[in-house]
């Protein structure tokens, strides 16, 4: 047992470095009310491995309930919405007086936006990525 973690190997990691989320108001018609979201995720481009973005992105929209969080359907009532991606997008790497970044670092960006629409009558809703 000891001699096996004596053997060197080799470990290998990638991941997403760093996402967000925001939303704006559209409109409001009665009781109706929608809001365009856009989703961002960054990684790293020069990992070999990589991560892969998801072509759709599977997001739900929950209400809040006195006793529990229930989906909120859309229009369409489903209650996972999966927009698609943006092109990928390579980021320039900062300019400052004082770093010389490394060749081998950047970052790639992608982007998910979709509308959502609900009803104003619920105390809060809550928008959550699936994966």
């Amino acid at each position: 047992m000891l001699s096996f973690f004596l053997l060197p190997f080799y470990l290998q990691a990638s991941h997403i470095v760093g996402g967000d989320m925001s939303y704006r108001f559209v409109s409001r018609q009665g009781k109706k009310v929608t809001f365009h979201f856009t989703m961002k995720i960054y990684r790293d481009r020069f990992t070999p491995t990589g991560v892969t973005f998801d072509d759709f992105a599977a997001v739900s929209v929950y209400a809040a309930t006195p006793s529990r969080y229930v989906y909120y359907g859309t229009d369409s009532n489903s209650a996972v919405i999966s927009p698609p991606r943006s092109p990928i997008h390579i980021l320039d790497p900062p300019t400052y007086p004082c770093l010389v970044p490394p060749d081998n670092i950047g970052v790639d960006e992608v982007s998910y936006e979709w509308d959502v629409t609900v009803m104003a009558t619920r105390p809060a809703y809550y928008h959550r990525r699936t994966r």
